[in-house]
């Protein structure tokens, strides 16, 4: 067997082992699956930390399984916080970020990840809040300041790459024509990581075993082989012409290593 491809199997099938730093608190919530150290930020990389937390789909049938998702908070060179797909804002949560220093930057990437948009705008006033591109038509009641991925990295952002995907379509007509999951990914250059919402995810052997298969055993092929429109190849080589040994999704494990882009091109079907 190829070893690019043991590395996608290891990771998509059994987990590879957790690549987080040692848990500097106690456990302040329970220890789960979705959050395997029971703390309100778990640290991944120097000034990358996750909030990891419980998500339940509103998908009937699939209400009662925890899908789990992940906020990333970034310390960004000039000691101001970067903060994307935000989860609750519990008292736990804020005092961990706000000991990390001022939140200034708030960031949903795609169209899904949004619910607890509002509240971190509003605890933190004097933050910029970005939506994804078309999200303020949407949902002007959040309360975004601006737009983020179809124009370039904003000035503040100089230490980030970022790309919006959005060549991408359901294929059921039911569903109409607009895109579809689709999401603003973004490269973090001083830590090399890569930060992804739904188009890569990583569910480990303990997952919920029916949303682990739908995803990868009927999602992933209907995906690849139905959704991407022309131009999608286009933008996802930008992706891998970036600098980065690190993938960090808000669904599942990180994988890391020298091999680690061989993981999500296999994953998108893509040739490097």
């Amino acid at each position: 067997m190829p070893h690019t491809r043991c590395i996608l199997l290891l990771s998509t099938c059994y987990g590879l082992a957790p690549l987080r730093m040692p848990p500097t608190t106690a456990p302040d919530r329970p220890i789960t699956y979705s959050n395997p150290q029971g703390t309100a930020l778990t640290q991944i990389r120097d000034n990358v930390w996750w909030g990891e937390r419980s998500f339940y789909p509103r998908i009937p049938g699939l209400t009662g399984f925890d899908v789990a998702c992940k906020m990333t908070v970034i310390k960004m060179k000039n000691g101001d916080l970067w903060v994307c797909a935000p989860v609750a804002l519990d008292t736990k949560t804020k005092e961990a970020v706000d000991a990390l220093g001022p939140v200034k930057h708030i960031v949903t990437p795609n169209t899904e990840h949004l619910t607890w948009a509002r509240d971190w705008i509003q605890a933190y006033p004097e933050a910029t809040s970005y939506a994804c591109p078309g999200l303020m038509e949407r949902k002007p009641e959040i309360g975004y300041d601006c737009e983020v991925g179809a124009d370039g990295v904003p000035a503040a952002w100089g230490e980030f790459d970022l790309c919006w995907i959005e060549e991408e379509r359901s294929p059921f007509k039911l569903l109409g024509d607009r895109p579809f999951f689709s999401e603003v990914v973004f490269c973090h250059r001083p830590s090399r990581t890569l930060l992804v919402t739904d188009l890569w995810w990583n569910y480990p052997a303990d997952a919920p075993a029916a949303w682990k298969f739908g995803m990868d055993r009927i999602y992933r092929p209907v995906y690849n082989g139905l959704m991407k429109q022309p131009g999608w190849e286009a933008r996802i080589a930008r992706i891998f012409a970036w600098d980065w040994d690190f993938l960090a999704p808000c669904h599942g494990e990180p994988v890391q290593g020298p091999d680690v882009k061989r993981v999500l091109a296999e994953h998108l079907d893509y040739a490097l």
